[in-house]
């Protein structure tokens, strides 16, 4: 989505660089939600130990990818510690405010979320 409003509504330029980092965006969210299956194992739990390591472990995926990915394209100049912080907090809002929100609607309308999922220890 990131992607598509930049293009369309807030001018990000149409040439070589930007469609080769829309690839290795594609490329880092792809390899960060395998680690993430990966951290999560057989038996996915909303709110564990496990839930944790997929965030963590997606986290450093998406932005191992990105830094490989800025190396060629422009100098690591995305990659300042600045941004992959500001990418990180993000990401944990984001993990946090959606595991409020299941636990919410699963609470609250469990025939169409499932019942709401209890913390408890991977």
């Amino acid at each position: 989505m990131n992607q598509i409003v930049g293009f369309t509504m807030l001018g990000y330029p149409k040439d070589a660089q930007a469609y080769a980092w829309g690839i290795v965006i594609g490329a880092a969210a792809f390899v960060a939600f395998g680690a993430a299956k990966f951290a999560v194992g057989a038996e996915p739990k909303l709110v564990s130990a496990r839930s944790v390591a997929a965030i963590v472990a997606s986290i450093v995926a998406y932005q191992a990818v990105m830094f490989v990915g800025a190396a060629g394209l422009d100098g690591f100049a995305s990659s300042t510690p600045e941004i992959v912080a500001t990418v990180a907090r993000n990401d944990l809002f984001w993990f946090a405010g959606l595991g409020a929100l299941r636990i919410a609607l699963g609470t609250a309308m469990p025939r169409w979320f499932g019942s709401a999922l209890t913390p408890r220890p991977a």
